[in-house]
């Protein structure tokens, strides 16, 4: 994705834990990881973190934009 847009900010989401394939993708550049089952505040509180907001452990004034995207395989699986 950063070939892409160089900018482009990565929240990642898994049910699996942050020990397995979502720590070399964070390794890769990804802003965040937030664990599988989650809810909305939790997710805005995520979100807001990876934007950069400051609003750690508060709610996010607005609604940020995101883009959820399915998870990308390693070597074109």
């Amino acid at each position: 994705m950063h070939a892409v847009n160089p900018g482009v900010k990565v929240l990642v989401s898994s049910g699996y834990s942050i020990d397995g394939d979502a720590r070399s993708i964070l390794d890769d550049g990804a802003l965040a990881f937030i664990q599988k089952p989650f809810n909305l505040a939790e997710l805005a509180r995520k979100v807001a973190e990876a934007l950069g907001d400051g609003a750690k452990g508060s709610e996010p004034r607005r609604a940020p934009r995101c883009f959820l995207a399915p998870r990308l395989t390693r070597g074109g699986g």
